[in-house]
């Protein structure tokens, strides 16, 4: 990838709500995200502190098998999170791809 795939060279901003998987009992629950520039983080709403932040640079993020998956692979581990609709998932999905540049 190249400064030239970036919209005007711009760093990618991008946030809103998406569904993760729990961890125990694989119920789906609302998280907030936040992508600024190559930094994505996690906060259990709009306004709170984020409980997670991360690096995407040069992290693959491809299509999950489920119906709007959007999956991260993060050092270490991989992440999944679900778009609310197929809009959404669009949006998200050429955002952190441009944002792992």
């Amino acid at each position: 990838c190249s400064m030239s795939n970036l919209r005007h060279g711009a760093p990618v901003q991008m946030s809103g709500w998406v569904y993760k998987e729990g961890k125990f009992l694989k119920s789906k629950v609302r998280r907030y995200l936040k992508l600024r520039g190559s930094m994505l983080s996690n906060h259990h709403s709009d306004n709170s502190p984020a409980s997670w932040e991360v690096s995407v640079l040069e992290c693959p993020v491809c299509a999950g098998n489920r119906v709007n998956e959007l999956v991260i692979h993060l050092p270490g581990r991989k992440t999944s999170f679900f778009a609310a609709n197929d809009r959404e998932y669009l949006r998200w999905m050429e955002a952190l791809k441009s944002a792992a540049c």
